[in-house]
């Protein structure tokens, strides 16, 4: 995905240097603005899930955490009334 972005960029690069006035202008600009920020964004995701783990509890765990939860909760208390 990243080389798709990448690409759109090259073109819009491309089209600011070959083609001549102010629409195609704008429009390499756009293409270079919008590939290059695609480009950098698809790398940083490739590059984050690349290196993430999998953090998923099974039943068990997630039995052991409710019951850490539970007892890690103060009783409650009725509220003082003056």
């Amino acid at each position: 995905m990243p080389w798709l972005g990448m690409l759109v960029f090259a073109s819009g690069i491309v089209i600011v240097l070959v083609l001549r006035g102010p629409g195609w202008l704008g429009l390499g600009l756009l293409l270079s603005f919008v590939g290059g920020i695609w480009a950098v964004l698809a790398l940083a995701h490739a590059r984050i899930t690349g290196s993430a783990r999998e953090e998923q509890l099974n039943d068990s765990q997630m039995q052991v955490l409710r019951d850490m939860l539970r007892q890690q909760r103060p009783p409650d208390e009725p509220p003082a009334h003056s």
